[in-house]
Order: C-alpha cells, then sequence, then structure tokens
C-alpha cells in the first residue's frame, strides 16, 4: 500500500471511529437522561399522592372535630334559650313569648332564635331530622308524643344523665316547663320517638 493509500486508510478508520462514538453517545445519553427523569418523576408523584392523601384525612378529621364541637356548642345553646321561656302561659296556636306558646310554636321559636329554620305543627316537626329512640337523645334533640303511634305534642330534650332524660316544653295546664320523662308514667307512655334536628 502506497503511503497515500495508507494515510486515507487511516483517515477512513478515525472518521468511523468518531463518528460512531457520536451516535453511541447521542443515543444513550437521552435514554439514560429520560429513563432517570422517569424515576425521579414517579417517585415524585408517589410522594406528592401520599402527601395529598395525608392532607385529605387531615382535613376530614379537622373538619369533623369542628363539626361536633359545632353541634355540641349549639345543643347548649338551645337548651339555654328554652330555658329563658320556663314559666311562659300556654296558648293555643302561640308562637311568641309575648302572647304565649303551643308545643311547637316554643320548639320552633327557640331553634329560630339560634338562627336554626325551623317551622310547622308537631306533626310537620316529627318528619324533620333523624329519628332516634328515647336512649339515644342527646340534649336539643326534639321529643315527640302521642297516642296509637299519631303524633300530637313535641318538646325539647334539655338534659341527658344516664337514664333519666328531661325535656322542656310547652304543656296546656301549666305552660312552658320542664319533666323528667323518663319518671313520669303519663309522659313515658306516651313517648314516641326523638328527632335530631342539628346534625
Amino acid at each position: 500500500m502506497t503511503k497515500n493509500g495508507l494515510l486515507r486508510f487511516s483517515l477512513l478508520v478515525l472518521v468511523s471511529i468518531f463518528t460512531f462514538s457520536s451516535c453511541s453517545n447521542g443515543f444513550i445519553s437521552p435514554y439514560s437522561s429520560s429513563k432517570s427523569k422517569k424515576k425521579r418523576t414517579i417517585a415524585y408523584n408517589k410522594r406528592t399522592k401520599r402527601v395529598d392523601t395525608r392532607t385529605t384525612r387531615t382535613t376530614r378529621t379537622t373538619r369533623t372535630t369542628r363539626t361536633t364541637r359545632s353541634t355540641k356548642a349549639t345543643r347548649v345553646k338551645v337548651v339555654q334559650e328554652a330555658n329563658k321561656y320556663l314559666g311562659t302561659k300556654y296558648k293555643y296556636g302561640g308562637k311568641k313569648p309575648q302572647t304565649g306558646f303551643d308545643c311547637s310554636g316554643l320548639s320552633t321559636y327557640v331553634f329560630n332564635q339560634c338562627g336554626i329554620r325551623l317551622s310547622g305543627s308537631s306533626k310537620d316537626l316529627s318528619r324533620k331530622g333523624k329519628r332516634k329512640n328515647l336512649y339515644q337523645s342527646e340534649v336539643g334533640d326534639l321529643a315527640f308524643f302521642g297516642t296509637d303511634g299519631r303524633v300530637t305534642h313535641v318538646g325539647i330534650i334539655c338534659k341527658v344523665a344516664d337514664d333519666r332524660i328531661e325535656v322542656i316544653h310547652s304543656t296546656s295546664s301549666k305552660g312552658v316547663r320542664k319533666d323528667i320523662i323518663t319518671e313520669s308514667e303519663y309522659w313515658k307512655k306516651k313517648y314516641l320517638f326523638s328527632n335530631d334536628i342539628l346534625n
């Protein structure tokens, strides 16, 4: 092989090596970078998901806690408001303390004063809220009374202590008063169910 021929062959080999090396680098590096980036992205997304899930659970717990506290405070407020009208005279169809109350008039007035919109007769009120039995009842629930399953009277549960349950209501004989329904044969016999208006 001549000197010129050897030189050309050497140049050709060098060009081939350089080209192959460049192509290899151009092919492998982006792939490696992309793969690495993909892994980082997946890991990041997983972390984000876990954080988001944890945050959501915390938010739900906080919201539930706030709701529970708010409801308890409202129950206390309802009873405090009802106590203001002890001794108010009974008046059929009465809805204001100035004129007197009937049973549903007292209940709706008290709840409305506490910012909870409520209206209707005792029968209407019996269709609202979540139904409970006597020993599931809480302070601020409405207690319904009647005969043969027919609602004729309503009151507000104002005290629950073990099995001792007290109600504040407007009676036709003595106006607004308190009665321990678990210790009264008359009211215990007439008790039908309670409704939770606040939850």
